[in-house]
């Protein structure tokens, strides 16, 4: 299902935000409010149970609240709104891929280095050394609760390419954020500790501040048996990239990295911007 199932009086109050012109306001740049609209109407991961959650966020909103503005107003409240079933979690790989910026290692506080790995630090507590080539090891540990996980699955492999990773994951990475770091996350060993996996949905797509439209919906006609996970947005060509879902990481305690290559392209530049609408 979609927000427009929601009951009358609660779409009514979400349907503006389907419309490119209500967003222009709340993007970054002009050209994304088309994109950020179009996850707004194929968002389609809603069950019951998750229809209901977003009714009663949006019952905690002021009443004159509509459209863009009443969304992000309630994104707090309905991060990894939408669990995968013990069932989905079946078809989800062992292994994981997570992957971060090695000049925002500190910043993004996702991660500490392992005890093991104090070699790779910086000057800075926390940050890693210039000194970290690609192709280099270490091992981490989870400092934040939940990441967004990528596998290969249905066709799709992770790529070897900083630059290909980059557009097939929707990052908007520069060679200024340094070497890509890849982050491997037993998904099995999760399972078996009972974390929580979530499909991303609008809400977890969407941020405080400006307006970014990285994040894809993955819209109904693409749904498949055995599928059960988001597809992230291909920044060349706006259609879908790698899989990918929402994933609580800190059961699997000391997981090992990988320096990959500083990317050679800036994908903050967002080239799929330069069509014309939504694939």
């Amino acid at each position: 299902m979609h927000l427009d199932d929601l009951p009358t009086a609660y779409a009514s109050r979400v349907r503006a935000a389907q419309s490119p012109a209500e967003w222009i306001a709340f993007c970054a740049d002009h050209r994304a409010a088309a994109w950020i609209a179009w996850n707004v109407r194929e968002d389609a991961w809603y069950g019951a149970a998750e229809l209901a959650a977003v009714q009663s966020a949006l019952d905690t909103a002021p009443a004159g609240l509509a459209g863009p503005a009443l969304l992000l107003h309630v994104i707090s409240s309905l991060q990894r709104l939408r669990p995968l079933t013990a069932a989905e979690q079946a078809h989800l790989p062992t292994q994981g891929i997570n992957h971060v910026a090695a000049g925002w290692f500190s910043r993004t506080r996702r991660y500490d280095l392992a005890p093991g790995s104090a070699w790779a630090e910086g000057s800075v507590p926390g940050e890693l050394a210039d000194t970290l080539t690609a192709g280099d090891h270490f091992q981490v540990i989870p400092r934040a609760r939940f990441a967004w996980l990528t596998f290969g699955a249905t066709g799709n492999s992770i790529p070897t390419s900083s630059d290909e990773t980059l557009r097939r994951l929707g990052l908007p990475w520069k060679p200024a954020g340094g070497l890509v770091l890849r982050v491997e996350v037993p998904i099995g060993a999760l399972r078996a500790a009972g974390a929580l996996f979530a499909l991303p949905t609008l809400f977890d797509g969407l941020r405080p501040g400006a307006q970014e439209p990285d994040w894809r919906a993955r819209p109904e006609s693409e749904h498949r048996p055995g599928e059960p996970w988001g597809y992230a947005r291909d920044m060349q060509d706006d259609g879908p990239g790698l899989p990918e879902v929402i994933a609580e990481i800190t059961p699997a305690g000391t997981m090992n990295a990988e320096c990959m290559a500083v990317p050679s392209f800036d994908w903050s530049t967002r080239p799929f911007l330069r069509r014309s609408a939504p694939r």
